[in-house]
């Protein structure tokens, strides 16, 4: 156990089957610290047991989402994903020349950081509006079916594939300058690598993009899995299929 987490007590980590709650599963075990786990399975689409999953997850944060760090002090519960990794970082890696992230040096790579962590809040929302569209096409009443997939396949052709697709053009690139094997350099992943693994595997599993025109993500993507941490929190986690196009 790191010596941090003697000093500053043991978070608890509530996580959702199938979710971004597995990037900060990774976090954890990369950290080394000891931690409580309570994980939640996916429920099934009826309305009643979505009902319960949010009643659960309310009972510990009112926005009744997943993941939630509850803080070792069990003061405060984070919610959102990269407040929680940048609290994970900022508290329990204080190793100097041990850290386990990289952490940014200088405004530049605090801007950089930024600018990452905004790529993949667009793949949220392009990923998320795609999916979105999907599932009404799928779920709606026979008779509407043929206009909400007209609206579909417009929305794609016209937008959102190709910012899909220029997005992940530009996450190429940023890995093309220097040959980086992480998103901020050096020899370590970083918050924003931690971040972009659940949007990459979200936008690839969903099949909305093929990582054989991406080599240097595709590497990225081996890289991340490679790592026993993140071997770790899939053993300890209930599942990791973020193929929701193919569950509809």
């Amino acid at each position: 156990m790191a010596s941090t987490s003697m000093s500053i007590g043991r978070p608890t980590l509530i996580h959702l089957q199938d979710s971004s709650s597995q990037i900060i599963l990774w976090a954890l075990e990369e950290l080394g610290i000891d931690y409580d786990l309570h994980s939640h399975p996916r429920p099934a689409k009826s309305i009643a047991d979505l009902e319960a999953l949010r009643t659960a997850l309310k009972k510990t944060h009112p926005l009744g989402k997943a993941p939630q760090l509850i803080l070792a002090d069990g003061g405060r519960v984070l919610t959102q994903q990269s407040a929680i990794l940048f609290y994970l970082r900022e508290t329990y890696d204080k190793g100097g020349d041990r850290r386990v992230f990289s952490h940014p040096e200088n405004t530049e790579d605090v801007v950089r950081e930024q600018y990452l962590i905004g790529l993949a809040r667009d793949i949220d929302s392009k990923v998320g509006a795609k999916l979105m569209f999907h599932g009404m096409s799928v779920l709606a009443p026979f008779v509407v079916r043929p206009v909400l997939n007209f609206v579909r396949r417009k929305a794609d052709a016209v937008a959102l594939d190709p910012d899909i697709g220029g997005i992940f053009a530009q996450l190429e690139a940023e890995l093309e300058k220097g040959g980086r094997e992480w998103f901020m350099g050096g020899d370590r992943p970083s918050c924003p690598d931690v971040l972009l693994k659940y949007f990459v595997d979200l936008t690839v599993q969903s099949g909305y993009v093929d990582l054989r025109a991406r080599p240097r993500i595709k590497g990225w993507l081996e890289r991340c899995e490679a790592r026993e941490a993140w071997k770790r929190g899939l053993e300890k986690g209930n599942g990791y299929d973020l193929d929701w196009p193919g569950k509809w």
